[in-house]
């Protein structure tokens, strides 16, 4: 396997055949080692931010998510918003993560390929009915090795190099040969085997072959083709080539914009340009593929909210760049002023990975901690737990609530499930300073100071979330109602 951290929530690059899922497979060894304590947390490796939310994956293979959650797009089996980054699940085997608008997707060590959040337009592939509060697995195969989620659609690679898409199809943007309204389903695009990479943007979709041709479909108002045609509006519900270059390495697709870097790290961009965000030094746009400057780039992202343009990248010497719309601070440079070049974050700071929201953005320090800025942070889409703005990055150390974390507390619950009495268990004497319990709404239907005994007689049957602050930081336990 080869390729990025992407910018672009999963910029990846993939060879079919190349990938060999057993040399990445981990080996979790739980030992109990008594008068023993956890002194070092894992730190970030991948990240990717959707709409108003975050998903993240530690270099131990924990996957996390903080932000809002009016979708399920969290996975923590509950609609509450969290503004602190929460493991979810125990599952210690991810290696791709990717957030849309309102869904979020991931791939373990296995293949597997999981999906979880808002399913309006059946941007999960599980049917029009189902909406899991929780990652759950697609079907049965075990040789995905590539996802990428759109605004309201999600596309994904086999390792036979086949490209799959389901959701939102209203342009075209699945280019499974008709405008069909959404698929429900995984369908595959084409009968080709050599798809490389894909970029899921809004309208239009960005492919790259392995022979290093550069492919687009579904629906152009502002020149996304890249063909260099002057009508308003372009249409294909199949792939198109761009051009004629055959030393295409990635591909970035936004709602209006796209951005692609070749083999020689030259990073090229076309499309909308009235805020800058295509970075050549104007704001106009271009139809046709055009250089940024002459420095050379491992990864680049693009924003899809409409509104909000904006674009970053990082060179390859691990800087972080940014340029287009500024007026919530999502450039990072502590200033709401647009800028139509590229202009340096954090200068001297280097970073491995980065991706965009649609007033946020985050990137992955080469130290394992995550740099996080912007506006809306109305849910705690940052992570920092406040709603501050942040005009330059802060940043997120590797600390969070992990499951580990609540065997160390040395706290239990039983029985679990439960009919009428709830008690935790507390061998080591912790202080605890309050409990509460949500019911998957996030909605609070019990609080108390100190007690260990919660009687839960009169709620519902269900699944509830027990929250637990101590003099070592918060602990959340699920439990379930009879």
């Amino acid at each position: 396997m080869g390729g990025y951290n992407g910018c672009g929530r999963n910029k990846y690059i993939f060879a079919p055949y190349s990938l060999n899922f057993n040399y990445m497979k981990k080996t979790l060894l739980l030992t109990i080692v008594l008068f023993t304590v956890h002194l070092h947390a894992q730190c970030w490796d991948k990240v990717s931010v959707g709409a108003a939310h975050t998903v993240a994956v530690k270099d131990d293979g924990t996957l996390w998510s903080w932000g809002a959650n009016n979708n399920a797009q969290l996975g923590n089996g509950f609609f509450m918003d969290t503004n602190h980054p929460e493991q979810v699940g125990i599952d210690a085997d991810w290696v791709m993560v990717s957030a849309g608008s309102w869904h979020s997707a991931a791939i373990k060590t296995n293949g597997t390929l999981w999906l979880w959040g808002d399913n309006s337009s059946t941007q999960l592939g599980m049917g029009e009915d189902s909406w899991p509060l929780e990652p759950a697995q697609l079907g049965t195969d075990t040789d995905w090795v590539f996802v990428d989620c759109g605004v309201a659609y999600t596309v994904a690679i086999k390792t036979d190099g086949t490209l799959w898409a389901w959701g939102d199809d209203v342009y075209g943007q699945l280019g499974v040969n008709q405008f069909s309204g959404h698929e429900p389903y995984p369908v595959q695009v084409g009968t080709d085997t050599n798809w490389k990479q894909v970029a899921a943007g809004d309208l239009f979709t960005m492919g790259v072959k392995t022979n290093g041709t550069l492919w687009a479909w579904g629906t152009s108002h502002s020149g996304q083709f890249g063909s260099g045609s002057t009508e308003e509006f372009e249409e294909s519900y199949l792939p198109i080539q761009i051009g004629t270059d055959t030393d295409w390495n990635y591909a970035e697709a936004s709602r209006n914009e796209a951005a692609a870097i070749k083999i020689n790290g030259t990073l090229w961009m076309w499309g909308r340009n009235d805020y800058g965000q295509l970075g050549i030094g104007t704001t106009t746009d271009s139809n046709i593929p055009v250089q940024v400057g002459t420095d050379t780039w491992q990864d680049v992202l693009l924003s899809k909210n409409y509104q909000f343009q904006f674009s970053a990248g990082i060179k390859t010497n691990g800087s972080l760049w940014t340029w287009g719309y500024n007026e919530f601070y999502q450039l990072g440079n502590g200033t709401t002023t647009n800028y139509n070049v590229p202009t340096p974050v954090l200068a001297g700071t280097s970073f491995t990975a980065c991706s965009a929201g649609e007033s946020f953005s985050a990137a992955v320090k080469d130290n394992g901690q995550l740099a996080i800025w912007g506006a809306g942070n109305g849910s705690g889409y940052f992570g920092f737990g406040n709603t501050n703005v942040y005009t330059v990055p802060g940043t997120l150390g590797c600390n969070g609530l992990n499951v580990k974390d609540n065997i160390l507390q040395n706290l239990y619950l039983y029985p679990n499930p439960v009919t009428n009495i709830l008690t935790i268990n507390n061998p080591n004497g912790i202080t605890i300073d309050s409990i509460a319990v949500y019911d998957i709404t996030g909605k609070i239907v019990l609080k108390q100071e100190t007690s260990l005994n919660i009687n839960v007689q009169q709620l519902p049957q269900g699944v509830y979330l027990l929250k637990i602050n101590t003099q070592n930081g918060t602990s959340n336990y699920k439990f379930i109602k009879q």
